[in-house]
């Protein structure tokens, strides 16, 4: 007999909303930090990018893994639990194996190269704030009703995402 599926329940999804909210202001508030840095080279600009880029990595398997992984409890939090369909952000080939292969990998392979973060957070950014529409105003409100401080935190990153996609990302 298999392993019984993962079901998160309402409880468990609400506090699971509350870390999706974490990611993405970590997403958003790093890479508007990163944009009035001058010196891009300097040590505090190479951290918020790496934070940049690691909560960017969290959130991209957020969208797009369509089951839990076998480790553990199976409790990874997808958006398909929010009823959020899982779906392909569609990064370049070369952004995502850069981003798997450099970030948290001592690997020859690092190419040294500058990163372009564009074609990175262009694409996320804009499902982040597809998410966020739903959260705010949308089927996933009724989750939050009654915490008016992760409403407004929820509102705060909906209008950044909705400002940051019309705009091209900085790089380090």
């Amino acid at each position: 007999m298999g392993k019984k599926l993962f079901d998160p329940t309402p409880e468990q999804k609400k506090a699971g909303l509350e870390h999706v909210l974490f990611e993405m202001e970590r997403l958003v508030g790093s890479a508007g930090t990163l944009g009035h840095i001058s010196d891009q080279k300097s040590v505090e600009a190479q951290v918020l990018f790496e934070i940049l880029l690691l909560h960017g990595r969290v959130l991209l398997e957020f969208f797009e893994r369509g089951t839990r992984s076998n480790h553990g409890k199976n409790a990874d939090i997808l958006s398909s639990d929010f009823g959020f369909p899982t779906k392909d952000v569609h990064l370049e080939r070369s952004t995502r194996n850069r981003l798997n292969k450099e970030l948290a990998h001592l690997t020859y392979e690092r190419t040294g190269n500058e990163w372009q973060v564009g074609p990175l957070l262009v694409p996320l950014m804009k499902r982040c704030l597809e998410f966020a529409e739903i959260v705010v105003s949308g089927p996933l409100r009724a989750l939050i009703d009654g915490d008016q401080k992760q409403l407004e935190r929820w509102s705060q990153v909906r209008d950044v995402l909705r400002g940051s996609t019309q705009v091209e990302a900085p790089s380090p």
